[in-house]
């Protein structure tokens, strides 16, 4: 009995080493390689300097691409990155590099808590934890500029998570309070961290809360975090209406569509998608015990938010994806047959899950590898500068660039904040816009002027009429080949009489418009 409980915290131990180290080392790699907020965040940077500049009273609208967006947002990271920057003087874009891979590391462990209460089992537990840790899109999104809202949606969304579970467990009151606490910290956080929160706590009540104390414990934390939120939400709705905080949750992707994420094995965000394929087979593992829980979770997440629901789905993969592991595949490297830690204890076994976890490391450091290239270089803030010193407050720039998709393009979010002009083809803050100017009847344009950078100058006459505003400016962002800049944009403009190129750089040039 010693030996086999000496075994079982050797394996927690050694999985518990694992993820600290490798864990740990992916989130911080991409940015340690760089001097800027990874990939986003320009938004949020221009709302934390408007937050500050109404002495953190909830200003009206943000300044941010003088586009008249709702500070619809909820603003609990502007505050604690406002109110940092107050107090410390660490500058807003320093906060937007290390406060959210800080958080999102923090997220580990009480993954953990939670697997371990969930399954009753440390090893297993321990090892979710792992596969969890190195699952790119448990981490990628927050790490970065813009993670500073969705770490901390992230992070309160465990913690609801896990107090709302231990709320019907335990049927304590300590455990109502904290649930409190956490869901409203998830609300205002992040948008669509509270709806997750919102689809795991239903299914956690179902599960473990369908009796007349669950009910009033259910009832007594959702009033409650109505009244915590409501500063932000009621002014919100007294400024601008309830339809804003509506227009933020249309999507254009259709429900119906939900399950073709399972055959794409695309949610976990890895080149090489094994933790996908062994999320999946524990997912029909699961089934088959008539273990619904976390195959409702996944389903009832992705029906509801198919687009943006797939980090919140990594939560039951990640256990599922244990599950195929310990249930399934190192059953058959165990001498009993019966204990799937047996299978540490000979060398086939052990060769098993060393692959296998080296593997789950070389994707993760892929994806973080190719993260730490997606960043505002200094060429660009070069650029950037220009045209705040040597252009009007009012002129307008549409930026193309060779990053096509316009969520994340670092140039086409950070030009508006750090130059203080309008640029036409930024997609950040739309969804908090009425109808014509909505995030879902403007992407398709954006996306498709993007691609005049390898047409001519007619291809922007003929999508023009879909942007939402005119421009003064044309901003090229292309590397040059052999010394010269090829693509056919650049050269149908430089041969164009009507278009001066005013700015020049190894990457960037700037055409002054007619």
């Amino acid at each position: 009995m010693k030996k086999n409980s000496s075994h079982t915290k050797d394996v927690t131990g050694f999985f518990f080493i694992l993820t600290a180290v490798f864990g740990i080392a992916v989130r911080i790699f991409p940015l340690l390689r760089v001097d800027f907020p990874l990939v986003d965040g320009g938004m949020f940077y221009s709302m934390i300097k408007d937050l500050q500049a109404a002495n953190f009273s909830l200003p009206v609208f943000t300044t941010y691409n003088n586009a008249q967006i709702p500070f619809a947002y909820p603003p609990l990271g502007f505050y604690l990155a406002g109110i940092l920057n107050s107090l410390t003087n660490i500058s807003i874009l320093h906060i937007l590099q290390w406060m959210p891979v800080t958080i999102t590391i923090l997220t580990i462990p009480l993954f953990y808590y939670f697997a371990k209460e969930l399954l009753g089992s440390e090893p297993r537990a321990a090892l979710a934890t792992l596969i969890f840790a190195l699952t790119p899109n448990s981490y990628w999104w927050t790490i970065v500029g813009g993670g500073l809202t969705r770490s901390l949606g992230t992070l309160f969304f465990t913690t609801t998570i896990l107090c709302v579970h231990q709320m019907y467990q335990r049927r304590t009151k300590v455990w109502v309070v904290a649930a409190i606490i956490s869901a409203a910290g998830s609300v205002l956080s992040h948008p669509a961290w509270a709806l997750y929160s919102v689809i795991a706590s239903i299914l956690l009540w179902w599960f473990n809360g369908r009796d007349r104390q669950g009910i009033l414990y259910s009832a007594v934390v959702g009033l409650s975090v109505l009244v915590l939120t409501s500063s932000w939400w009621f002014t919100v709705i007294q400024n601008h209406g309830v339809e804003t905080l509506l227009n933020a949750g249309t999507m254009a992707k259709s429900r119906l569509l939900f399950w073709t994420v399972f055959f794409a094995l695309s949610f976990t965000g890895e080149y090489a998608p094994v933790i996908a394929v062994l999320g999946m087979l524990g997912f029909f593992i699961h089934l088959s015990r008539k273990d619904y829980f976390l195959v409702a979770w996944v389903l009832l997440t992705l029906f509801v938010d198919p687009r943006g629901g797939l980090p919140a789905v990594i939560f039951p993969f990640s256990i599922m994806a244990m599950t195929a592991l310990t249930d399934g595949i190192s059953l058959q490297f165990s001498n009993s047959g019966a204990d799937w830690m047996d299978a540490l204890k000979n060398n086939s076994g052990r060769i098993f899950f060393g692959f296998f976890i080296l593997l789950f490391v070389y994707n993760a450091y892929q994806i973080s590898n190719t993260l730490s290239f997606q960043v505002l270089g200094a060429e660009e803030r070069k650029a950037i500068e220009w045209a705040k010193t040597n252009t009007g407050v009012d002129e307008k720039f549409l930026i193309l660039d060779e990053q096509g998709n316009p969520l994340l393009s670092p140039l086409t979010e950070w030009f508006p904040a750090l130059a203080e002009r309008r640029s036409v083809a930024t997609i950040q803050g739309t969804e908090w816009l009425p109808e014509e100017r909505h995030y879902n009847q403007i992407y398709t344009a954006i996306t498709d002027i993007h691609q005049c950078l390898y047409q001519g100058v007619d291809c922007l006459s003929q999508f023009q009429g879909g942007l939402p505003d005119d421009y003064d400016y044309i901003v090229l962002s292309a590397k040059q080949q052999s010394g010269k800049n090829n693509l056919p944009l650049f050269i149908s403009l430089s041969q164009n009489s009507e278009f001066t190129l005013v700015y020049t750089s190894p990457a960037i040039y700037i055409f002054k418009a007619p």
